[in-house]
């Protein structure tokens, strides 16, 4: 007997919605799927997909997430009994594993958590031919990195009723979805639920930038990566003072932001022009590979009446960070950035 640790509401989820914008965001995993072989039972199929495709280790000041959805879908003409999808293991705190962060929403039936399983089941009830049942589940990530597989089975009566309590063969399918979790710190990925904030860094050749992102009304995907300069191409402008080191800082997280995004960079004091002061600081902007470079140079007010624009640029002229510059760009979108 599973004990009912969560008993949860019905929803539908919309993951759709995670791979559109207008940059695209952190690529999604093919959808795995596994059906009924013909000679076994009716078409039934599971289908089950992950977003982003690699996700970042969690930590507990950081923690990035994983959003998973599951389909269960009758191909066959005649209905299907007594359908449930059992995912396991889910952790209910954070731990080495996937653990909750929300509950699923399943857009037929109901979900519960048994904690001395780690395992969710969710009932669906009868199936009609035709007809399709899903469950959207965000995850905080693990902590430690490698590949992490969460278990995804289902199963059904072909019987004819609800209610027969020998409703016929029971058939099952079942699906290993697998995550790359990574610790590399030159790039950083995250599924970004609704109404969470979120914050990403990354590090490389001594240079640290990071985005915060303020809680969204809507949820997203976000990568936050270096991009070389053999990729996307950089000549100084005439008159601009430039930062040495060849990448840009390259941001996609589809939507706009409302509230406003902040990225913070840091360069080393090598990577520093000597001509480099607060007041001539500006940011190189290309919004995607092709398109015209921008010059943000504009200083935030307390209003913010413009946007993007800069904020705490910093260059120490003395102590251990001397030479080094820092500066903030608030803004509504992303792009490439250095």
């Amino acid at each position: 007997m599973r004990s009912s640790l969560h008993r949860l509401v019905v929803g539908i989820g919309l993951l759709a919605a995670l791979s559109l914008g207008a940059l695209g965001g952190a690529a999604e995993s093919p959808a795995a799927e596994a059906c009924i072989p013909p000679k076994d039972g009716p078409r039934v199929c599971l289908e089950v997909s992950h977003a982003p495709g690699q996700v970042s280790v969690s930590t507990s000041s950081a923690p990035g997430y994983v959003s998973f959805t599951a389909s269960v879908r009758n191909d066959d003409t005649s209905s299907v009994t007594h359908v449930t999808l059992e995912i396991a293991p889910v952790h209910a705190s954070l731990g080495p594993g996937f653990s909750f962060f929300s509950d699923p929403g399943p857009s037929m039936g109901s979900c519960s958590y048994a904690a001395d399983s780690l395992t969710i089941t969710c009932d669906f009830g009868r199936l009609a031919g035709g007809t399709s049942a899903e469950v959207d589940l965000v995850l905080r990530a693990p902590t430690d990195p490698g590949t992490t597989p969460l278990e995804f089975e289902m199963s059904f009566d072909e019987g004819p009723g609800d209610t027969n309590p020998n409703p016929g063969k029971t058939d099952t399918v079942s699906l290993t979805e697998s995550v790359e979790v990574t610790a590399d710190e030159s790039v950083a990925s995250t599924y970004i639920p609704a109404n969470t904030r979120v914050e990403l860094s990354v590090t490389e050749n001594g240079r640290t930038d990071a985005v915060r992102i303020p809680p969204q009304a809507f949820p997203t995907t976000a990568e936050l990566r270096f991009t070389s300069t053999d990729d996307l191409p950089f000549e100084c402008p005439a008159r601009f003072v430039c930062r040495t080191g060849a990448a840009w800082l390259t941001a996609t997280i589809p939507g706009q932001f409302d509230p406003l995004a902040e990225f913070d960079f840091f360069w080393p004091a090598s990577q520093v022009s000597p001509k480099q002061s607060t007041r001539n600081f500006v940011l190189y902007y290309v919004a995607s590979p092709g398109a015209d470079l921008e010059i943000i140079s504009a200083r935030c007010n307390a209003s913010l009446s413009v946007v993007p624009c800069l904020k705490d640029i910093e260059l120490p002229k003395k102590g251990p960070l001397k030479g080094t510059l820092s500066a903030t760009l608030v803004s509504d979108h992303n792009g490439n950035m250095r």
